[in-house]
């Protein structure tokens, strides 16, 4: 609270030798009001191949327009201590059904310097919203009580739902709502802005100032999920690939590059003066979750070039580097408890030091192929079996959540022309070796355990060989290659680069 230092006195009242406080709120809806903002960025031809009858299907594909309507700051001078006040932004999508869905993402940039820590914002979301603002808020009023000045107006916001965000703002550290369009969003935003009324601290020095919050959208700067979608639809080597369910998961659909030399790469770990062993790849954008019951998000997910050769690697004679980790040091093909996931999730980590909070902590599937029909198993055939309820021969769990985990069969069997997906693997290694972009010559473990075979040196996980073919071998006591793979978090931006290797991509957190 402030100290009103113009009230008089028990003994007496005097003039007041001061003015009254005038408090003037300044609005600044916006000079333009609305801010349209199209988000339709090309029109293609898409050729689909009908597998039934073998004909080429021509679409038209829309990027969904997006229509933000939003005044471009929120502004308050000679406010009180508890004044309140609520902006409203609202999004709309239109075009046709079919229309692909974009990301818009709006940034709320505070300029609170002299308020310390008492700005308080809070972000609503409603959908299809016919909330009136101006029955929100109760009018200014000032109340002098005890010596001290504040500002008595109330919020109901019982009818905008739970909050989506809210925290206390820093001076100059913006906050960012990302919000995905579709052919129907009408989704509006209300940002309810707070002078907080501290009755443990002296607000004295907070009085006659002003705040502003600009509010802007992230113009030129583009969600790197978003960005490698809307990139599919003129680079011929990112293929949108529709899954019917399976046993953990819904239909789904990917993008994911194919081919010898796709324009996929990405510097991760460095901000500058990267080197090779900062070039990863981009496998593809992949719908995953972050808890077992949670929506599927969209998100890039990364594999190292080059083999993971750490303090812990041994020796072995079939890596690139000569070195290499067993999938587990006990008798046990259960990933949760195994040594190379501890080892992927402690040392491994720690190496990338803050890039750490580009990655997100996600659900592996561990369903186990069974070696019983290796030689007949298509890519697709993988990707059922590893989101299947079937467990691995120690009977581990079905998926684990974490940050780092290994390529599936699925994502070699992918990475190829779709052309060859539908052969088996194991019939086709020499186009894998020719022609997929993941080969890498040497041996390397996948994160899939098997379900059927145990002898005397233990149970065994998939393998991916430098024949080119996707075998199964004993986790215990084979040493391979590895190469770390994980899940960006959704709101990671794109930078720069055109994602050769010559230009790889750079990104960003918000």
């Amino acid at each position: 609270m402030s100290k009103n230092n113009n009230i008089p006195s028990m003994q007496g009242r005097q003039e007041l030798k001061n003015k009254r406080i005038i408090i003037m709120i300044i609005m600044i809806i916006s000079l333009l009001g609305i801010i349209s903002i199209s988000y339709a960025y090309f029109t293609v031809n898409i050729i689909k191949s009908n597998e039934e009858n073998s004909t080429i299907q021509e679409e038209t594909a829309t990027l969904v327009d997006i229509r933000m309507d939003y005044g471009n700051k929120i502004e308050a001078s000679n406010i009180l201590p508890g004044y309140k006040v609520i902006k409203t932004i609202k999004v709309t999508g239109s075009g046709p059904t079919n229309a692909i869905s974009s990301n818009i993402t709006i940034s709320f940039t505070p300029q609170v310097n002299f308020f310390k820590d008492h700005i308080k914002y809070t972000l609503y979301e409603v959908e299809n919203s016919t909330i009136n603002i101006d029955n929100l808020c109760t009018a200014s009023h000032k109340v002098i009580e005890r010596g001290l000045v504040y500002d008595n107006m109330t919020c109901k916001t019982e009818s905008l739902g739970n909050p989506v965000k809210s925290g206390i703002f820093e001076d100059g550290k913006a906050i960012y709502q990302t919000v995905n369009v579709e052919y129907n969003t009408n989704k509006t935003f209300y940002m309810l802005v707070e002078y907080i009324n501290d009755t443990e601290k002296d607000q004295n020095e907070e009085q006659g100032k002003s705040f502003t919050i600009n509010i802007d959208t992230l113009e030129g700067i583009k969600v790197f999920s978003d960005y490698v979608i809307s990139q599919s639809y003129n680079d011929a080597s990112i293929e949108k690939i529709m899954h019917d369910a399976t046993d953990q998961t819904p239909p789904l659909t990917d993008y994911r590059y194919t081919g010898k030399e796709p324009n996929n790469y990405v510097y991760f770990g460095c901000s500058n003066n990267c080197t090779q062993e900062n070039l990863y790849q981009i496998i593809g954008v992949i719908p995953t979750q972050i808890s077992e019951t949670g929506p599927y998000e969209n998100r890039v997910k990364l594999v190292k070039m080059n083999e993971y050769v750490g303090i812990n690697a041994e020796t072995s004679t079939g890596t690139l580097n000569g070195k290499g980790y067993r999938w587990n040091t006990t008798a046990s093909n259960t990933w949760e408890n195994g040594s190379l996931k501890t080892e992927l999730n402690t040392n491994y980590l720690e190496i990338l030091g803050s890039y750490q909070e580009y990655i997100e902590k996600t659900k592996w599937y561990l369903g186990s192929p069974s070696i019983l029909s290796q030689e007949n198993f298509t890519t697709e055939d993988f990707y059922k079996f590893e989101r299947s309820n079937t467990k691995g021969y120690s009977q581990g769990a079905l998926f684990h959540i974490d940050k780092i985990g290994l390529m599936y069969p699925s994502d070699y069997g992918y990475s190829i022309m779709k052309q060859y997906w539908l052969n088996a693997i194991d019939n086709n290694k020499e186009n894998y070796k020719n022609n997929s972009w993941l080969f890498l010559a040497s041996d390397n473990w996948l994160i899939s355990p098997e379900s059927t075979l145990y002898t005397a040196d233990g149970p065994q996980a998939w393998v991916l060989k430098l024949d080119g073919s996707i075998t199964h071998t004993f986790v215990m006591n084979r040493i391979l290659g590895v190469r770390p793979t994980f899940y960006l978090k959704t709101d990671i931006l794109y930078k720069s680069g055109d994602g050769s290797k010559t230009d790889p991509f750079q990104i960003t957190l918000k």
